[in-house]
């Protein structure tokens, strides 16, 4: 399509423009595959491809009925579900007790010996999947890729000068629809989709009443033809949306990544990305999307962003970047627990795969022929028996008998679900993890769903549930302070290096985020509005009672210091936009900060120190921040940064600061030295018979419950170690006293004072350099 005239008229610039060249499909019949198939695949497959199977379908249906494990490792739009289908059928028809597990969005079909799996865009997979799955596989790659390629535009575009983003983007989508073409649009903000959602909504009808409003989203968002799509939403409506993108009915979808993986839309034929995907893994995933059945257009707008410039200063950059490696957390605690919990508890997957019943014999054993990632079976079988390490009985108690719905698959946050009471019943407007809730869904904030507007009116935090109701098409931004960082630099496991005149330190990390109102636009004029809100005439329904909504959680990082650097913005943006552009990652998963060093042991670091820090915004940690000590990482950061320093951030850092931020930014080309083990040294000396405790009249935090905890004493009973106290902001039960299992209450750097306690002599002692701030 040409696109020439309609970016005139708007404003639109086009900066450069690619064309990916076609392939010739090969093919080969299914009958080749008769002495390994059976017969009822056979048919299925003759039924279903009668031109034949592409050569690479033909060698990986081969190894699977051979009995190999398989990958599939070809590119978008290549077939794989011709895999997958024949496999399984092949299968079950030879084996009539076999039993097929598909799994979404790795689609991997498993026997008892066998494992099927495909990925478009994985670097290594023959590494990935030995690692994944502890096995052997046959790999058919990219070498072998015989499915056919319709051309693809490519187009790079600036937007018109001093323009709106999302307005723009809503008035292409528009245009291209309008043509009758059918399009899908990638954005990695999940609220930006929404707004494009009811920008396209305004536009096409009259803003409804509130009452008239309620129940019905779908059939509205039909009639606009666009629909927003992103992961949270209810099974019912995603489930609509794709049959609407499959059937044709729909014009397009605005999308995050949510669509990037492992659905075939029939018929799309333009892409439309804000801004150059993080990775290229993510770029040839979206791409992918279009040029399946005839020939493809793609339009990558210019957002502004560090990525966007690079290609614009080097237009084959967009092409050279390596495929994103994967990585597993096959070692993290949190996670093998939240595994743990799903399959070794009573009546979980294990007991389901058996069939196992209310009375059988508790036999639980895992398969010796896996290897299992380093303590995952001792939390299966602590799991089975009750006994589980104090450190998850949070989760455990979070989790309650539904694990699998608590902890989605790809989020190890606790999940809130929205509910809209209406007059007859209780609409479910999706879920959302603790940061999600954080940005999204905080008292008073206007949640978005399917493009529509909704007013929050209560969070409640133990039952995990959001109450909101019908609003008009308003926006809302959370009021934020700076996120309190405290690096746990004397706690074990913390690693310390020396950076020339500087010091890098990995560590666990308590992060505190507060938001403290929000600011509320119903037009160009923002108003605020502060915590706490009560009865508010504009506000209707809204009350929450504390001066902050907030979370606590504790995380891994990487600090950085040196002497005598700002505490500016500017390097902090500059720090993460330069780690992004070298190790690709979901903006939402890693942030930076800055971070505050008080009364810890380790005499590297000045007292008061700050640091700038990156840090996971996952609770528990993924270590993706750690990723930047791997070797060779942090020198290309550090020449990313000084790229960046000058070409995007020169005009942001005062004159006479800039020598310093030179300095800080050389400093981490220089080899890194480990400075001494202070923190291990620390933890032996304490012995066994002490435990680190917060002492009397200090504050801890309940993850559990959300609030501090005001520590009275501290008391050993059989069960072991606990603290007598009570919830300071609970005005109603001042006079309840409270008992809690010291490991349910996490320490608050600059609120906390801690010592020991002596199991053996019953006392206190308290630790010299546990002074509060």
């Amino acid at each position: 399509m040409d696109l020439q005239a309609f970016y005139e008229k708007h404003g639109f610039a086009r900066l450069h423009e690619w064309t990916l060249p076609p392939r010739e499909a090969g093919y080969e019949s299914v009958s080749s595959l008769a002495a390994q198939l059976a017969p009822e695949a056979s048919r299925y497959l003759e039924a279903t491809y009668p031109r034949g199977l592409y050569r690479h379908q033909v060698k990986a249906i081969r190894a699977a009925c051979q009995g190999e494990n398989v990958c599939l490792a070809t590119g978008t739009a290549s077939g794989k579900s011709a895999l997958f289908f024949a496999a399984g059928i092949d299968t079950m028809a030879k084996r009539y007790k076999a039993r097929v597990l598909a799994m979404y969005p790795t689609r991997a079909l498993g026997g008892a010996f066998r494992i099927v799996a495909a990925s478009a865009t994985i670097a290594k997979p023959e590494e990935h999947v030995a690692k994944l799955f502890g096995r052997r596989f046959c790999v058919v790659g990219s070498e072998d890729d015989t499915s056919p390629r319709h051309p693809t535009h490519v187009e790079f575009v600036a937007l018109p000068a001093g323009g709106d983003l999302l307005q723009a983007v809503a008035l292409l989508l528009r245009h291209i629809a309008g043509q009758g073409h059918r399009a899908i649009a990638f954005l990695d903000s999940r609220q930006r989709v929404e707004i494009i959602g009811s920008i396209l909504q305004r536009q096409d009808e009259e803003e409804a009443d509130d009452d008239e409003a309620v129940g019905r989203r779908l059939r509205e968002l039909e009639q606009v033809g666009i629909l927003p799509y992103r992961s949270g939403y209810e099974e019912a409506d995603r489930q609509a949306i794709q049959r609407g993108l499959t059937s044709g009915t729909l014009r397009g979808v605005v999308s995050t990544s949510a669509l990037e993986l492992g659905m075939d839309i029939p018929n799309l034929d333009v892409a439309l990305l804000v801004g150059v995907p993080q990775s290229q893994t993510s770029l040839l995933q979206r791409i992918g999307r279009v040029g399946r059945h005839g020939p493809g257009h793609v339009v990558i707008l210019h957002a502004q962003t560090a990525l966007d410039d690079a290609v614009l200063a080097n237009p084959s950059f967009l092409w050279q970047r390596p495929l994103t490696e994967a990585v597993l957390y096959l070692d993290h605690r949190r996670a093998q627990y939240i595994h743990a919990m799903c399959l070794a508890g009573i009546g979980g997957e294990h007991d389901l795969a058996l069939n196992r019943r209310p009375g059988d014999s508790d036999a639980f054993q895992l398969s010796q022929a896996v290897e299992w990632p380093h303590g995952f079976a001792e939390l299966c079988l602590a799991e089975r028996s009750g006994q589980i390490p104090p450190e998850f009985e949070t989760m455990r108690i979070e989790a309650g008998d539904s694990p699998h719905r608590t902890y989605l698959l790809r989020d190890m946050e606790r999940r809130f679900t929205v509910e809209l009471q209406t007059a007859n019943e209780l609409d479910k407007l999706g879920d959302l993890s603790v940061s999600q809730l954080m940005r999204e869904a905080y008292p008073g904030a206007i949640y978005r769903y399917m493009g529509r507007c909704y007013r929050v009116t209560r969070v409640y935090h133990p039952s995990g549930k959001i109450v909101v109701r019908p609003e008009k098409q308003y926006h809302t931004k959370p009021k934020t302070m700076p996120p309190r960082i405290s690096p746990q630099i004397d706690r074990p496991g913390t690693a310390v290096y020396q950076a020339g005149a500087g010091f890098i330190i990995a560590s666990d990390l308590l992060v505190h985020e507060m938001v403290t109102g929000f600011f509320e636009y119903r037009g160009r004029t923002p108003r605020r509005f502060d915590y706490p809100i009560h009865n508010d005439p504009d506000l209707r329904g809204v009350q929450f009672d504390m001066p902050m909504f907030q979370r606590r959680y504790v995380t891994h990082g990487v600090s950085f210091f040196y002497p005598d650097l700002p505490d500016l913005d500017a390097l902090r943006r500059l720090l993460l936009e330069a780690y992004a552009f070298v190790v690709p990652f979901d903006t939402q998963d890693v942030a930076v900060g800055t971070a505050r060093v008080n009364g810890v042991r380790n005499h590297s670091l000045p007292q008061d120190s700050r640091l700038i820090t990156l840090y996971d915004r996952v609770y528990g940690s993924l270590h993706l921040a750690a990723r930047i000590l791997e070797p060779g990482v942090l020198p290309r950061v550090a020449e990313q940064m000084e790229a960046f320093m000058h070409a995007r951030f020169w005009d942001e850092i005062d004159p006479d600061l800039r020598p310093i931020a030179k300095a800080w930014v050389a400093s981490l080309r220089e080899t890194l030295t480990p400075v001494g083990g202070e923190a291990e040294a620390a933890a032996a000396s304490e012995g066994d018979s002490r435990v680190r405790v917060i002492l009397p009249g200090s504050f801890g935090y309940v993850e559990l419950e959300g609030r501090r905890f005001l520590v009275d004493a501290v008391f050993f009973k059989p069960s072991g170690l606990h603290y007598r106290g009570r919830y300071p902001d609970d005005t109603s039960h001042q006079s309840c006293e409270i008992q809690l299992p010291v490991h349910l209450v996490a320490e608050m750097p600059g609120e906390s004072r801690w010592g020991f306690y002596d199991i053996e002599r019953g006392e206190i002692i308290e630790d010299s350099a546990s002074g509060t701030n």
